[in-house]
């Protein structure tokens, strides 16, 4: 081809490519650039488009550039086929690297201001570990700084084709690296390098300029503190030398993504190569976080304060950590109320992302709460409540550690109707903790020949039971059974002594002493009688010893509440450590929990593997007074005592 048709030939591209000076054509060749990653959106920006002017100026060398000015470099300067406006170019390719290295340098700001958050409790780069939250940010963010690179690195080849070729500009695509700009516009018909020879020579220097961009990316990245740092042109800046350290980053990083989600190299590694996988993030050493959801308020507010102190005792005694991870726990009061237990449990699931639910004495919030367990698949486990719905319902992440009413009130109803009578009057507090307790009572009561002469319910929270007390008084039977919890406990055995009904007719119950309501009570409470899992009295060593620790830290008797949280904590701990601490796979900790057994304070505890309900002793108990101090003796004891798992009664 001869330099006349080779000039014609250029001439003609260069309309193709421009189009007419029309609103039209600015339009289309506006749209040209877009489609083919040419815009620079960030110059949008008047800070930021600042920083990059003033860093394309250090790259290219540039004149004073205005913002107005850089605006004029329109599509037609963009689609540089007849080197009429290189100097336009090579300041529109230096703008391009420096939006990218200043995207490069917001992101990995981005990622030190991650790494900085509490969420992270150590240092990934320094071998520590993040939860899945973190890790999913992480993810986007080496996404999109890979992204930056891949830029970079193309932009650089364009600029340094730029510098040599001047004429015939090559810009590497995703699809073919040698696309010619000019061949992308459909209207441009004519090629726009001249002959073999000139092809062959624009495909050698476009593979050299490959490579050499590849290794300006390859080496360390930029300091947060300089973005112009290794960012001069291909011919001011000396490639690194390649050896088998540094011959390929790219499959450096393949190989240390390959182990990274393999599970083999660790979170610091993958996190030090710019890669992270959500999958092996979520599998860390952070923090065990445990919700203790209870009654802090109300009528049970001793309950859950003793509760989750029996749970801080344990947690103490193994430095609050298993399996290599520390326990964490987040307490959130229920107020006694279903609707605010279920708020709780939802913030505690879904905004504190915690392992499993622990706690909960009340029964009515403890069936709420177990309703939205089953609906998220969170991990429950019940350390007070006793209604026996929970032991029916086949949940598989739901365990109880505390007792369920079948258990405690078949051993009284039988004690009750060998030793006192064989006629009762039940008062129970209305609300379903309290029916559920008397129809387990009820049940093997009546199948042994008894009678309940009454049934009484006085609301939650009464402070006054006169009435209720004139009108067993009347009935006369030869035996009571009660059940209230907390304050209206102490109130109403209070008000039964005043009424001199307990030399008349015995007082026994559910759960009705401990060490508390002895405290509170003094010899009022002499002779009442109730079925229990733990007092304070319990003889074995692991009693005495939990006796002790208790008093020593929170100068007070351990009571059966202090007991439930303690054996909880204990459970829990048993498991984890059993699975190494993974709290994350579900299945696996169930099955954990399905087998721990140890000796407790209360006696020998297993649990079930098939109600998720524990398997344990029952003491009987009565108030005495030894030594001049009133305090609790157990009279007889039920061994292993099991729930059937199934509705009876």
């Amino acid at each position: 081809m001869s330099a006349a048709r080779r000039r014609e030939a250029n001439r003609t591209n260069a309309r193709a490519s421009t189009g007419p000076k029309t609103s039209a054509g600015k339009a289309r060749s506006a749209g040209n650039a877009r489609r083919h990653g040419l815009s620079l959106p960030a110059l949008r920006d008047p800070v930021l488009s600042r920083d990059i002017v003033a860093l394309a100026r250090a790259i290219a060398g540039a004149e004073a550039t205005t913002q107005e000015n850089l605006e004029r470099v329109s599509a037609h300067d963009r689609v540089n086929v007849n080197g009429t406006r290189s100097s336009a170019r090579r300041f529109e390719l230096a703008c391009r690297i420096a939006a990218a290295q200043i995207d490069l340098v917001c992101v990995r700001r981005a990622r030190q201001d991650l790494l900085r958050q509490d969420l992270l409790r150590q240092d990934p780069l320094a071998g520590g570990v993040c939860d899945a939250g973190v890790a999913m940010e992480l993810w986007a963010i080496d996404r999109y700084e890979r992204r930056a690179l891949s830029r970079r690195r193309w932009a650089i080849v364009d600029f340094d084709a730029a510098a040599e070729t001047g004429a015939a500009t090559f810009r590497p695509d995703e699809a073919v690296h040698g696309a010619h700009l000019g061949r992308t516009n459909p209207r441009c018909e004519l090629a726009t390098v001249a002959g073999a020879g000139g092809a062959a020579r624009a495909r050698r220097r476009r593979e050299r300029d490959i490579v050499r961009g590849e290794r300006l990316c390859a080496g360390p990245p930029p300091g947060l503190d300089c973005a112009a740092q290794t960012m001069l042109p291909r011919h001011e800046v000396r490639p690194p030398r390649e050896d088998m350290m540094t011959k390929s980053s790219a499959m450096a990083r393949r190989i240390s993504r390959r182990k990274f989600m393999a599970g083999t190299a660790g979170a610091g590694a993958a996190l030090a190569s710019n890669l992270a996988a959500p999958g092996l993030l979520a599998q860390t050493r952070a923090p065990i976080r445990l919700g203790n959801l209870n009654s802090f308020t109300g009528a049970i507010a001793y309950a859950a304060e003793n509760n989750l102190n029996g749970m801080n005792l344990f947690f103490d005694s193994v430095g609050w950590t298993v399996g290599g991870r520390k326990i964490e726990i987040i307490k959130e009061d229920d107020q006694f109320n279903p609707q605010v237990g279920l708020q709780k449990a939802k913030k505690l699931v879904e905004s504190d992302k915690v392992d499993m639910i622990v706690g909960v004495q009340a029964s009515n919030v403890a069936l709420a709460v177990l309703n939205y367990a089953k609906q998220q698949k969170a991990f429950y486990v019940v350390s007070g409540a006793g209604t026996d719905a929970i032991t029916w319902d086949r949940y598989p992440y739901l365990f109880r550690t505390s007792i369920s009413a079948y258990q405690l009130s078949t051993p009284m109803a039988n004690w009750v109707y060998d030793n006192l009578g064989k006629e009762i009057v039940t008062t129970a507090s209305d609300y379903a903790g309290g029916r559920d307790v008397i129809a387990q009572f009820k049940g093997p009561y009546v199948a042994r020949g008894g009678k309940v002469l009454k049934e009484i319910w006085p609301p939650l929270g009464t402070t006054d039971f006169s009435p209720y007390l004139i009108d067993i008084k009347s009935i006369n039977p030869p035996v009571t059974y009660d059940f209230m919890p907390g304050a209206d406990a102490i109130r109403f055995i209070q008000q039964y002594t005043e009424f001199g009904l307990k030399e008349k007719m015995p007082l026994t119950g559910f759960t009705i002493i401990d060490s508390l309501t002895i405290s509170a009570l003094g010899k009022a409470a002499l002779g009442v009688i109730s079925a229990t899992t733990y007092t304070d009295t319990v003889d074995n060593p692991q009693s005495r010893q939990f006796v002790a620790d208790y008093q020593a830290k929170y100068k007070a008797l351990p009571d059966i509440f202090s007991d439930y949280g303690y054996v909880a904590a204990r459970t829990v701990y048993e498991a984890l450590k059993a699975i190494d601490g993974d709290a994350s796979n579900k299945d696996k900790l169930a099955e954990a929990m399905t087998k721990v057994k140890f000796d407790a304070p209360r006696g020998p505890f297993r649990m079930d593997p098939v109600t998720h309900n524990p398997i344990e002793d029952i003491h009987i108990c009565q108030v005495v007074e030894k030594d001049g101090k009133v305090t609790s003796k157990v009279i007889t004891t039920f061994k292993d005592v099991q729930d059937p798992g199934k509705k009876i009664y």
